[in-house]
């Protein structure tokens, strides 16, 4: 994958693996101090599991885990799920404080990387 220009010619954190949503970053640093925005995406941001909770973790006989279970494993679906950024979105915290970072992340996930 060929980064934006913003990307490669300026300093940035390759940490952000949304190109529209690091450009923003990259153009607007002063804005964007990672301490801040850090901590509203990663409180406020869905994965958008379209199953129940419970069918996340799992007992090691591939039954949906109960309370109480002294082992339990990550639904490899589930699993599978988050490792797609395209299930990832901003909550409405976040959208709130971070308006065109939303946008442009709402851009990158309507975009197949």
């Amino acid at each position: 994958m060929v980064g934006r220009n913003s990307a490669r010619f300026g300093p940035h954190s390759n940490f952000f693996r949304r190109p529209g949503a690091r450009a923003v970053l990259i153009s607007n640093q002063e804005l964007y101090r990672v301490e801040d925005f850090g901590a509203f995406y990663s409180t406020s941001t869905r994965v958008n599991w379209p199953y129940a909770p419970s069918t996340i973790l799992l007992s090691p006989a591939g039954t949906v885990a109960v309370h109480g279970d002294s082992e339990v494993i990550i639904n490899p679906a589930f699993e599978e799920h988050i490792r797609n950024l395209q299930n990832w979105t901003p909550g409405k915290r976040f959208e709130d404080r971070f308006p065109e970072l939303a946008k442009a992340i709402r851009e990158d996930t309507m975009t197949k990387s």
